[in-house]
């Protein structure tokens, strides 16, 4: 069987998407809240003005919250083009983004799961929209003796010396629910006996948790509330 996981707010305490602008200095024009402040602005503009418009407004299937999901991707990215466009992070280097593990917490009693799964060796893949999987790596590397089977994210591209050029990678584009779900599908294609568990905590996770054989729900996120409202 597969073990599909979330990162952030699943294994992490908090989001760490924020710990990647830790590498901006304290100066700079373009800080997190500029960023986040654009996010929210599209976002309630799509709920508010754009939604409602929509016949699928009410989110109470799989399938119109499919819809949905496809729509906040435009959403999911604004702030991401926008730091493309800046290139913000250009100039920095695998080094400075890796550094930010200091700062992730990490709900307890994840050590203790992980290395349970290592010992019955079981298939544990990381799904995550974050911006990069720099942090999420580093953290496996240096708490675990086995690396998960695959952390799929996004991530920023880099020249053969290790500095960002302020681009994406477009090998993957994982920013919605919907994105996950794609990505789930294809991790279990070659499942030879075909059961499945998902962990997550958000609305970016249900679609994944709907596929999956099973699911686990970390409390704190919208996840429930959201499944709830699809008739689970």
């Amino acid at each position: 069987s597969k073990i599909i996981s979330d990162w952030d707010d699943t294994i992490t305490q908090k989001d760490t998407i924020s710990l990647i602008f830790n590498v901006l200095p304290k100066s700079t024009p373009y800080p997190l809240s500029h960023f986040f402040g654009l996010y929210m602005d599209m976002h309630n503009q799509y709920m508010e003005q754009i939604l409602p418009l929509k016949t699928y407004k009410d989110r109470n299937s799989i399938e119109k919250e499919i819809c949905v999901q496809k729509d906040l991707k435009q959403v999911e990215r604004s702030s991401l083009d926008e730091a493309i466009k800046l290139k913000v992070f250009q100039g920095y280097s695998v080094m400075d983004f890796e550094s930010q593990v200091e700062q992730v917490s990490i709900k307890n009693g994840f050590v203790d799961f992980y290395n349970a799964l290592q010992k019955n060796e079981c298939s544990f893949n990381v799904l995550s929209v974050n911006w990069t999987g720099l942090i999420i790596r580093k953290f496996f590397n240096s708490t675990f003796k086995k690396q998960p089977d695959q952390i799929l994210t996004n991530e920023f591209e880099f020249e053969m010396n290790g500095v960002c050029t302020g681009n994406c990678d477009p090998t993957f584009d994982i920013r919605t629910g919907y994105d996950k779900l794609l990505v789930t599908k294809e991790l279990l294609n070659d499942s030879i006996d075909g059961s499945s568990l998902y962990i997550g905590d958000s609305s970016t996770d249900i679609l994944s948790m709907i596929y999956c054989t099973k699911a686990i729900i970390m409390k704190g996120g919208s996840a429930s509330s959201k499944l709830r409202d699809l008739g689970f």
